[in-house]
């Protein structure tokens, strides 16, 4: 399923709408096969899909969240039943970021703190620790300090940018996708990838993972099967490799198993 925000400041989804994901105030219901409007607020300015719920944030601040709240990543205290509306999260009005990672949640304040809550399936909190037991049903603070960039696959990992610029992974460690020249072991801390700090915006796929640099360059590693990388074979790398030879990329987003990748000066 999709969602998506529009430059009037509204939101739209489409796609399939089990546990209430398309925000429609319907659960169940048909699934969409093009965009609807959720409501008719027009003051959203950020939104992101995990596996079957989303998050987005407004103009004022304020943190959203509908769809399973399964393993609390709703972030309501709860961990039953699922919301098929926009509710909000808390009362804090300085969210500047989410992110949605499968079953676990992510979002920033505009002070650059970061905050996690939902499944910590092979230690995405990044606190050392992993399974149901070390959980949270709504935010906490993210363990790892002077994040700037973050962003997760679908396998349960997570690349991020430090404000210095330097790269660093966690989460499952599968082929190879966190850029450390192995496939094992699962990290449930932060490892540096590299010594480079020129790194700017992290994507991630389902197993392989993208970075921008500084300098308009892109890299990716991880899993390659069906050409996602970008390198013009389906070879899986367990470290970063850069793509092409271009100096004008802004920004790449990995899906499934494709890569989306926006270049030029806006």
């Amino acid at each position: 399923f999709t969602v998506a925000v529009k430059t009037d400041g509204t939101v739209w989804s489409w796609g399939q709408a089990s546990d209430g994901r398309l925000g429609h105030n319907a659960n169940p219901a048909n699934d969409v096969s093009s965009p609807i409007q959720i409501g008719a607020l027009t003051n959203w300015s950020e939104v992101s899909s995990g596996t079957n719920h989303c998050l987005a944030i407004k103009t004022d601040g304020t943190l959203w969240a509908w769809g399973d709240r399964g393993s609390g990543k709703l972030g309501d205290n709860s961990e039953s039943s699922s919301v098929s509306s926009p509710t909000q999260i808390g009362s804090e009005t300085n969210w500047t970021r989410v992110v949605a990672v499968k079953n676990t949640s992510f979002a920033k304040t505009t002070t650059g703190e970061w905050y996690v809550w939902g499944a910590n399936s092979t230690g995405v909190y990044g606190n050392n620790t992993e399974g149901a037991a070390t959980q949270a049903s709504s935010p906490v603070q993210l363990a790892a300090a002077d994040v700037d960039w973050l962003e997760g696959g679908e396998s349960n990992f997570i690349i991020a940018v430090k404000t210095d610029g330097s790269l660093f992974a966690w989460g499952d460690a599968n082929l190879g996708k966190l850029g450390n020249n192995t496939q094992t072991p699962n990290k449930s801390s932060p490892i540096q990838i590299g010594s480079l700090t020129n790194w700017a915006k992290s994507g991630c796929g389902r197993q392989h993972a993208l970075c921008t640099k500084t300098d308009g360059t892109l890299w990716s590693w991880g899993d390659n099967a069906n050409g996602q990388l970008g390198q013009n074979n389906r070879t899986y790398r367990s470290s970063p490799v850069q793509v092409g030879a271009e100096t004008t990329w802004l920004e790449a987003r990995g899906g499934h198993e494709v890569t989306l990748a926006f270049v030029g000066t806006t």
